[in-house]
Order: C-alpha cells, then structure tokens, then sequence
C-alpha cells in the first residue's frame, strides 16, 4: 500500500518525489518506509536509513537527511522497524506492545523485506539501482546494519551514526532485574513514557553470540565502512567510533569524528532546523556514498 505522492520543489522545479509504502516481514508484521528518488530517469543508486532504539523515521533530523541524500542523487529507502512502538499515529508510541517485543532478529528481518522490496522492483522500480545499495543506521540502528551487511551481499557500503560498538552490555544490576522480571523499563527522557523491553531481546542476542558480535561483524566486513560520530555523544561515548573502526579492515574504511556533535548532531525533536555538526555528517556520508558508487 502506498500513501499520496508528494513532488518536493526547489526553485520552482520538481527535484524528489517522496511517498510512503507500508511493508510486511516474513514475521507477518507491518511497518512503514519513506521512498524518496530523484526527479529524472536513470537508477539511481539507493540508501536504506535506519533509526535506533526509541527512534523512527519521522524522528528528529531523519526527513530531512533523507531529504539531503535523495537531492544528491540518491534513492532513499527510510525505514520504521517493525517493533519501534509506532503504528498509524507517525510521531508517537502507542504500540508499545509491540517495543516490548522487538529483537535484532525481526529488525534484520525487517531490513531483509526492505532489500526484497527493492530487488522485486516494488518499492522503487527502475528508478534504483539494486547492484548499488548502501546502508546507513543511527544509534543501535548502526548495530543492526553492521550485522545486516555483514551478512548480505546485496548491500555494498555501509556507514553507521553514533553507533555502539557492541549489543547487550548493560550492568550487572540491570541484567539481574530484566531477567528477573522478565522485562525492563526504559523510561523515555522525552515523552515521560513507560517503555518495556521483554527479555527476549536479550535471549536473542545470546542466542545468536557470534552473528551480532559487532567485532566479529564489522572484521567480516566485505564492504567499505564509514563510521561517523560526534565528539561530544552524551548517550554513546566516542570510544565506541574508535573501537568499531578498530575492528575494520584497513584500505576501506574510515572514521569521521564530527567535532562538538552530540548523539543527533545537536537537533532535537520535533525538529527545528540543522546544525553545522548535522551538515558536517551529511557531506562525510554523502562524500563517502559518491566515492564507492560513483
């Protein structure tokens, strides 16, 4: 299903068509992705953008990256996960059911829906091109498309945002209690809400120890890697950029640190507008999209 297209215009000239698909994963769960692509013919080459844990893809400064990406000549495949809390309401958790349930499983799954949607010419036709796909993921998003591209050989180049650089660490005293009880509150600083976390996401980490173990993912790497982070990350310190690009191969990737960034690049949302650490990352990754697929 997809809802209304929108013509983006600049200048007095249509430059992006943008329009929302919603999509089902093999789990038989539905989640929405934004498609943008550049006015014009041609296959243009495609971007798969994740968010991260409590995010979306209306969230903060997503639409307006995508927006960035699509008019330097990219088709851009911006994505909700399935078990992000976010149903028909776009900018707001009340699906919070299903938060609770969400695992890096079904977000791969999700992500695999994603890259079939495009391979069957559903999501963007002629106007990607399948044999040139990148993948960009904030936050644990990042985690979830470092293991994704370490897995699947359609994707080409990755590059990863205020990404950690390993899943499931948590405290001791954390881990007693989610296991305990079952589940975890992860009170959001934002909109004050209670949001649960069974502790199957932790049982699925485990179970799949060295698929997700970022340091085995990212040396697997086949793919040029970006990793971008801001200096001064408040949620996720900078020594996780070290320690990801210390994990790659050397020749075909590269660490951005972005100098006073915070873990959105100094927006907020709802969003009011970029900042120079916002811009700076969109042209490293930009920069980093145009090098690999010309």
């Amino acid at each position: 299903m997809s809802r209304g297209l929108n013509a983006i215009r600049c200048e007095g000239k249509d430059i992006m068509i943008e329009h929302t698909v919603a999509l089902t994963n093999r789990r038989g769960l539905p989640f929405a992705v934004d498609i943008r692509r550049p006015v014009g013919q041609g296959a243009r080459p495609i971007v798969i953008v994740c968010h991260g844990f409590k995010g979306f893809k209306d969230f903060a400064f997503f639409p307006y990256t995508s927006r960035k990406l699509c008019e330097r000549g990219f088709a851009v495949v911006t994505m909700n996960f399935s078990g992000n809390g976010i149903a028909d309401d776009p900018l707001n958790f009340t699906a919070l059911d299903k938060f609770a349930q969400n695992t890096i499983s079904q977000e791969l799954d999700d992500i695999e829906a994603v890259l079939d949607g495009i391979a069957s010419g559903v999501l963007l036709g002629t106007q990607g091109d399948a044999r040139r796909i990148g993948i960009m993921g904030h936050s644990r998003g990042g985690c979830t498309a470092i293991v994704k591209a370490s897995l699947d050989p359609r994707l080409k180049c990755l590059v990863t945002w205020a990404s950690p650089a390993a899943l499931g660490r948590y405290s001791d005293e954390v881990l007693r209690q989610w296991k305990e009880d079952g589940r975890y509150n992860f009170v959001n600083a934002r909109t004050k809400q209670d949001m649960f976390v069974n502790y199957s996401y932790l049982e699925d980490i485990q179970a799949n120890g060295e698929r997700y173990s970022l340091d085995l993912a990212v040396s697997a790497l086949t793919v040029p890697y970006l990793t971008v982070h801001g200096t001064n990350d408040e949620s996720v310190a900078v020594e996780a950029a070290h320690r990801l690009h210390g994990y790659a191969k050397t020749g075909q990737a590269e660490l951005a640190l972005v100098e006073g960034g915070t873990h959105t690049f100094g927006t907020k949302h709802p969003f009011e507008g970029a900042t120079p650490a916002l811009e700076q990352a969109i042209d490293r990754t930009v920069a980093w999209f145009h090098r690999w697929f010309g």
